[in-house]
């Protein structure tokens, strides 16, 4: 065997070993796209999905805000009624209150009045008293 029947074999050798790994590289190629292809449908599958659940979650959503904010209005509303029946309550305590401080100041006054007009009776029959004493 010649340099030229060696230099054949491995000629052939290189040309096989090249065509085996283009093979490969082709297959990886393929493996490649077909796995970009695989993870491009299931993120659109995802995508999907998020879709086909974002539209009930924001009806949901929607809804529930609907229901607070008619149940804060209720609420708002219960207490600015009770808020004006308190008012009321306090305004008519408050005017009974000052009725019965006027009644215990006209009564003190009355009193005041009685005790200091029983004082001075008492006071013009001592000088009517002690006047009739020293004319004696």
């Amino acid at each position: 065997m010649g340099f030229a029947e060696r230099m054949e074999g491995f000629t052939k050798e290189v040309r096989e070993g090249a065509r085996v790994r283009a093979d490969a590289l082709s297959g990886v190629s393929a493996n490649t796209q077909q796995l970009l292809s695989d993870a491009r449908s299931f993120m659109h599958r995802v995508a999907q999905e998020h879709r086909d659940r974002v539209g009930p979650l924001r009806s949901t959503l929607a809804d529930n805000l609907r229901e607070r904010q008619d149940q804060v209005r209720a609420l708002r509303h219960q207490f600015h009624e009770h808020l004006g029946k308190m008012r009321e309550q306090l305004h008519e305590m408050l005017g009974q209150d000052r009725r019965a401080c006027h009644d215990k100041v006209a009564d003190l006054k009355s009193a005041f009045e009685e005790a200091r007009a029983e004082v001075a009776n008492d006071l013009r029959e001592a000088g009517r008293i002690w006047r009739g004493r020293s004319r004696c």
